[in-house]
């Protein structure tokens, strides 16, 4: 039992036991939990739950099951060409910066025809022009060729370019180049802010994103 004691010059007060706070009369508590997610598709841990059997006598399930209990109605089918359907991913490392890209097999140049003389190059940058289009300048590297020049090669509405081999692309950073695949196309916001949109195959984006949200190792 708890007895406080208060303790002034020249005497003791000796004060009543502290009594215990009432117990909470509810018969129930709800909790409601809040995240980054969106609530609808899969969760990896009742998938994986699925597939190992831990789901309550059911057994083991195959993935065409598992796809069907998260996301019924939906059915599974083949993808055509893969590069016609495409997805946009906004590179916020990039955010208010002019477009730099470059590559181990140079860059191609908007505006120019494949294969003719200029199509590539060792870098190339979108800057903002007047009426919506954008210049189109070349250089050596990220940083320019030596004296930090670039070289305007024209002007395009469209400012995208890729690997010339086909390979990824690189984004030049001030902190390290990212390397993507697909394109890497400029655009403007509204309020004249630039931003950097990768431009890439479903089938690609997929290969490259699920095994760094869930590895292969994971649930093993």
């Amino acid at each position: 039992m708890l007895v406080l004691a208060l303790v002034l010059p020249g005497a003791v007060w000796l004060v009543a036991p502290a009594v215990p706070a009432g117990a909470d009369a509810l018969s129930t508590v709800a909790l409601e939990g809040q995240g980054w997610g969106s609530g609808i598709g899969m969760g990896q841990w009742g998938a994986v739950g699925y597939a190992l059997g831990q789901d309550g006598g059911l057994g083991s399930e195959p993935y065409g099951w598992i796809l069907s209990h998260f996301y019924a109605p939906a059915t599974l089918q083949t993808l055509g060409d893969d590069a016609a359907q495409t997805v946009r991913v906004d590179l916020t490392e990039d955010d208010g910066n002019f477009l730099i890209a470059t590559a181990p097999s140079g860059v191609t140049v908007p505006g120019v025809a494949p294969g003719s003389t200029g199509s590539t190059a060792g870098a190339v940058m979108f800057q903002p022009a007047a009426g919506g289009a954008w210049n189109v300048f070349t250089s050596q590297g990220c940083a320019g060729s030596p004296g930090g020049v670039w070289t305007l090669q024209g002007t395009v509405s469209t400012p995208t370019t890729a690997a010339a081999d086909g390979t990824t692309v690189q984004l030049c950073l001030s902190g390290g180049n990212l390397s993507v695949g697909g394109q890497l196309e400029a655009v403007e916001t509204s309020t004249g802010a630039q931003r950097t949109v990768n431009v890439v195959g479903l089938g690609q984006y997929l290969d490259d994103v699920v095994p760094s949200e869930s590895p292969a190792s994971w649930g093993s």
